[in-house]
């Protein structure tokens, strides 16, 4: 099931658009940025994912350009920061990474593997896995992960998309359920 979900959600779009932003971040071209921010946001299909991009994205923006300084990333964070419901948090880490020289490989490995650890911190917080084995599956799924990355660097934009109606739909149950036992 996780590679399944690495391979159709997370690798399927915030892996692309993080790709896709870190080149548009080393050209500087933030038109395009913006663009493929709109483009990830539209595959977030439940408010919980949409918020909890948005809202990790823009903190992301109000702390980099003061960590680490870059006259774009300065630009780009303020031009985020200005308008509202905007500031994906794959975009706007692609973003952080090419600032920093980290080249686009490790950028979306680092996208993947952060998808990764929240699904197992998910699981773990729902009592279907203990920490160290989900620390064990992570380990497992690193061959997933690599393909995960090697697809999402040879991906167009418009290959964005999200094939995890599954979880969608149980998202939006749990958004209903009067008795969810996390938020997110």
């Amino acid at each position: 099931v996780m590679e399944s979900v690495i391979l159709q959600g997370p690798g399927q779009c915030d892996a692309i658009a993080a790709a896709h932003a870190h080149r548009a971040f080393t050209a500087s071209a933030i038109e395009q940025l913006h663009f493929i921010d709109s483009c990830l946001l539209s595959t977030k299909l439940t408010t919980s994912s949409r918020v909890a991009s948005i809202s990790c994205g823009r903190q992301l923006a109000k702390i980099a350009a003061r960590v680490w300084p870059h006259e774009f990333l300065e630009v780009f964070c303020g031009d985020i920061l200005s308008k509202e419901d905007v500031g994906t948090l794959a975009v706007m880490s692609a973003a952080v990474c090419a600032s920093r020289g980290i080249d686009i490989e490790k950028a979306v490995l680092s996208e993947l593997r952060g998808a990764v650890s929240g699904l197992m911190s998910a699981a773990v917080r729902l009592g279907r896995i203990g920490p160290t084995d989900a620390q064990l599956y992570i380990n497992k799924l690193i061959p997933t992960i690599i393909r995960a990355k090697d697809m999402a660097l040879s991906c167009e934009l418009e290959d964005v998309s999200t094939t995890t109606f599954e979880l969608d739909i149980a998202m939006m149950q749990l958004q209903r359920n009067p008795l969810r036992l996390f938020a997110t």
